[in-house]
């Protein structure tokens, strides 16, 4: 399993309406994640974040990343076409912690629940982009190109500066003892109604990561 869902929001099986307030609600707060992120730091670079916030710098997270969320197998050349990742990681969530207790035995003993739930903090970290393969990693400045107001469509702006499949975000991965276990929380948002949040499981098989299980937490 590639990227493709996760990618190319929008497809039909995601473009479901419904839900009333609390899904509206629930996209509204996604649409503003990190918001004060964005506006305490819309006046600064790349390299002005690494220097402010912690940098995710493991080998093993950005070689999951690259080969088996942003298609590291093909390079893009069109920034358009790329990935639109939010540079902050998603803070680890408690439906995380639920998800990995949840988990079969028979593939994760105890021990290794308690190494991965050990991972977990609610600290925010930033993405190296230079690690990074296929994927634009939209920073404060980059959204503050947005033109807020009454006459002016969100999403539509939004398309117009960065290209179509929306923007996601990922939650620093969380790996077992042997690092052939992942989990990862991912929200993706397209437009208004168009998007999901999951968590996924990962389990390396010959090499390859493969998709065992996906728990969906929110869609519109």
């Amino acid at each position: 399993m590639r990227n493709s869902k996760y990618r190319q929001l929008g497809i039909p099986s995601l473009f479901i309406v419904g839900g009333g307030f609390a899904i509206l609600f629930l996209i509204g707060l996604f649409v503003l994640n990190y918001n004060n992120y964005r506006e305490t730091n819309a006046g600064y670079s790349y390299s002005d974040l690494k220097d402010r916030y912690p940098v995710i710098e493991d080998i093993e997270t950005y070689d999951f990343m690259n080969h088996t969320l942003f298609d590291g197998d093909s390079i893009l050349t069109d920034s358009m076409e790329f990935m639109k990742l939010n540079c902050f990681s998603l803070k680890h969530s408690s439906d995380l912690k639920s998800f990995i207790n949840s988990i079969s035995d028979s593939l994760l003993s105890s021990s290794d629940k308690k190494f991965m739930r050990n991972q977990l903090t609610d600290e925010v970290y930033l993405w190296d982009n230079e690690r990074l393969i296929n994927a634009w990693c939209l920073i404060p400045s980059d959204f503050a190109k947005i033109n807020r107001s009454d006459t002016t469509d969100y999403w539509e702006e939004f398309r117009a500066n960065f290209g179509k499949y929306g923007h996601h975000h990922y939650s620093r991965p969380i790996f077992n003892q042997d690092k052939n276990i992942c989990v990862i929380e991912h929200s993706g948002q397209g437009d208004w109604l168009m998007g999901s949040g999951d968590i996924l499981l990962f389990k390396k098989v010959n090499g390859n990561w493969r998709l065992l299980k996906e728990e969906n937490l929110w869609i519109s």
